[in-house]
């Protein structure tokens, strides 16, 4: 398979135990830009500094939103499956 400078790369983080900080960036017009720079902190001490764009943002919290264990966040109440 030929090289392509311009596929995407997929790179696979260790698992992810904190996010200790999340700094605005302002919001822009296009949004391939990034908006939020989320600090996330993997289980071995390592920090990666993620920018996220809007989409990105809202893919995440849409995301989450209907994970099961983040539902007694969200709502105070634990799934059926989960009690």
């Amino acid at each position: 398979m030929p090289y392509d400078k311009f596929a995407p790369i997929e790179t696979t983080l260790p698992l992810i135990v904190r996010c200790p900080s999340a700094l605005h960036l302002g919001a822009f017009d296009d949004a391939t830009k990034p908006t939020i720079q989320v600090q996330l902190e993997s289980v071995d001490g390592q920090v990666y500094l993620v920018p996220l764009s809007l989409e990105a943002g809202r893919n995440l919290i849409a995301t989450l939103a209907g994970w099961p264990p983040m539902q007694k966040v969200l709502f105070g109440t634990k799934p059926r499956r989960y009690q």
